[in-house]
């Protein structure tokens, strides 16, 4: 988290939604090299888990 504050940005890639939760606000889904979705981590996180159902 520290690291995350002094550099004003951190790059986390991970399917882990509670570790996502936990480091990120903001979220970009990628899928085989495409952007998806991207914004507010809730908005991506709901469209993500819109596409596997």
């Amino acid at each position: 988290m520290d690291l995350g504050r002094r550099a004003g940005a951190l790059v986390f890639a991970s399917h882990s939604e509670e570790l996502l939760r936990a480091l990120c606000t903001s979220a970009l889904w990628m899928d085989e090299g495409r952007i998806r979705a991207s914004g507010p981590l809730d908005d991506v996180l709901t469209a993500y888990r819109g596409s596997a159902a």
